[in-house]
């Protein structure tokens, strides 16, 4: 009875460690970097408006997107802080992970909306890069600039 238990844990641990990685974004780690012009993080230190980046993961076939937002999460820093990602979580519970799929990563970096109803920034890639190849993402930083919006 005592092999029986000890075999039936083992296959409900296995089945859900075999489940996280089907499931794909768990272990995707990366971060975004933000440099702010002078007028941007004086604005933003001044009235302690926080800074949100928002990442969302779409699934595309060999040409075209299939299927929109399978993923996505947020993080609100302070102006100056590096934005950690430590996985993006599944919006749609039922998902699966499809390895022959690509998976490609968007980023956006708009203020949190805590002090102004408006986003008072613009900001933008360094790279010039729009959407990232999750596959190649892991241990990178993105860097963004941020400025005011005019």
């Amino acid at each position: 009875m005592t092999k029986f238990i000890l075999v039936l844990v083992y296959i409900v641990v296995f089945n859900i460690d075999s489940l996280a990685k089907e499931r794909g974004f768990d272990n995707l780690n990366f971060a975004v970097s933000i440099d702010y012009s002078s007028r941007a993080m004086n604005k933003l230190k001044k009235s302690g408006e926080k800074v949100k980046v928002w990442v969302v993961i779409d699934q595309y076939g060999k040409r075209y997107m299939e299927e929109e937002a399978v993923a996505d999460t947020e993080i609100i820093i302070n102006p100056g802080e590096k934005a950690v990602f430590h996985g993006v979580p599944l919006r749609q519970s039922n998902y699966r992970y499809k390895k022959h799929k690509r998976y490609i990563l968007t980023v956006m970096v708009v203020s949190a909306r805590k002090k102004y109803s408006n986003n008072i920034l613009n900001c933008y890639s360094r790279s010039g890069e729009v959407d990232y190849d999750t596959s190649r993402l892991a241990g990178e930083v993105l860097k963004f600039e941020c400025k005011l919006n005019q």
